[in-house]
């Protein structure tokens, strides 16, 4: 991959619209210290900050995904014709998505916001390290943990399950020596994706991983109950 594909792409990158190949191949770049594509990198997340502070809280229509078809694909353009419109289209439908989903993380001013910036800072800083993950016990989970010993950790799961009646999933550093420490209680959004965040600083050499288990809906664990997966740090 050279700067200039990186730079294509890298606006889906940050959204996590990419599939798991296509985000390797970014990470690999990101990893060899091109310092060009670092600073398109925060670049890019700046500018997904700043949209997601001033697009309003909104789920889109279903005509929505028609509309954006509609508008790039002409009712009688040559069928040759269509891919371009069509790579064009994925790609805007793919932005809107991550506008959604950031938008939904944003569900409060406070708090929530103070996540999401806390993530961004994690993942724009040198020096932060990620570390990809799935789980064949679980269809197509899959996603990442970001690790800066500064700043925090960040685990961004996709295709997690929603959790049955009753329960919740329960995010937990897992240290080396004693017990797990639990984080923070979360559901995931209606696409399967959830965020937790641990603010710094962090002695990662003392961790051996990040676990999510399945806790009931009101408890307060202190040890989990049905650890459904675990990223290595």
């Amino acid at each position: 991959m050279n700067c200039d594909q990186f730079a294509e792409n890298c606006e889906l990158y940050v959204l996590g619209s990419l599939d798991s190949a296509e985000a390797n191949v970014m990470a690999e770049h990101l990893a060899s210290g091109c310092a060009v594509c670092q600073a398109e990198l925060r670049r890019a997340i700046a500018q997904s900050e700043i949209i997601s502070r001033t697009v309003p809280l909104v789920d889109p229509p279903a005509r929505l995904r028609r509309r954006i078809e509609k508008s790039f694909v002409p009712d009688r353009a040559p069928r040759w014709q269509f891919w371009p419109w069509a790579i064009a289209a994925a790609a805007l439908l793919a932005l809107v998505a991550g506008l959604v989903l950031q938008n939904r993380w944003r569900q409060a001013e406070g708090q929530q916001s103070a996540r999401i910036s806390n993530m961004l800072e994690i993942l724009a800083a040198p020096g932060t390290k990620e570390v990809s993950f799935s789980d064949p016990k679980i269809h197509a989970l899959h996603g990442s943990l970001y690790i800066h010993q500064k700043l925090g950790m960040a685990l961004v799961v996709n295709h997690l399950p929603e959790a049955p009646t009753g329960w919740k999933y329960e995010s937990w550093l897992v240290p080396k020596n004693g017990a797990p420490q639990p984080i923070e209680s979360f559901h995931p959004d209606r696409s399967g994706r959830a965020l937790t965040v641990v603010p710094g600083p962090i002695e990662v050499s003392n961790l051996t991983a990040m676990a999510v288990s399945m806790e009931p809906q009101d408890s307060h664990p202190t040890k989990p109950t049905k650890v459904v997966f675990a990223a290595s740090t």
